[in-house]
């Protein structure tokens, strides 16, 4: 897969650095009410005293994903709208034998509503097609996330099935609906 992706002329996916951990860390937490209760990982920098101990945190977890980037085991792209950090698109959960994988997604608050997202899922759902040769891809969202099932569906993402009462955030259960695209 490439290191970087210009979708066009406003957003670029580039292949996760630990280079830009701060500025990734400072848009999360910013975006921190935005981002919960559908992304869990934001809590696993609650224990950070400082901005300082988050960042460090931040670049750890961009080292290890850099890693499997260039392992071929796992394909992480942070996005980056007019040069700017915006969110973070990742192939994961790859499984070359039965040809399958896994889209996940996060934007910043002030970047949703430009349709960057949905760009960036179509663009990875081809390449996942294309490149590393998927039979299909799959998209996980919490039954009440109402935006990720959104982006899912104008991709041409199939509803499955809610797999009842399989997440646990922020105190409340919710159930997870999977949506797959086959590629024919």
């Amino acid at each position: 897969m490439e290191a970087k992706i210009q979708i066009d002329s406003n957003i670029e996916l580039r292949a996760i650095s630990p280079d830009w951990a701060a500025e990734k860390y400072t848009a999360a937490m910013a975006s921190r009410d935005h981002l919960l209760p559908w992304l869990t990982w934001v809590h696993f920098y609650e224990d950070c005293e400082t901005t300082e101990a988050g960042i460090e945190k931040m670049r750890e977890y961009q080292v290890r994903k850099a890693e499997e980037f260039s392992k071929d085991t796992g394909y992480t792209y942070d996005i980056f709208y007019d040069g700017v950090f915006a969110g973070s698109i990742e192939l994961m959960n790859v499984d070359r034998f039965n040809q399958t994988c896994e889209i996940g997604y996060w934007l910043v608050k002030d970047f949703t509503g430009r349709g960057i997202i949905t760009r960036a899922v179509n663009l990875l759902t081809d390449l996942a097609f294309k490149k590393l040769e998927m039979h299909c891809v799959v998209i996980r969202a919490a039954d009440k996330n109402m935006a990720s099932r959104a982006v899912a569906e104008r991709c041409g993402f199939e509803f499955e099935t809610i797999l009842r009462e399989r997440l646990f955030l922020e105190g409340e259960r919710y159930g997870m609906c999977i949506f797959s695209k086959i590629n024919s």
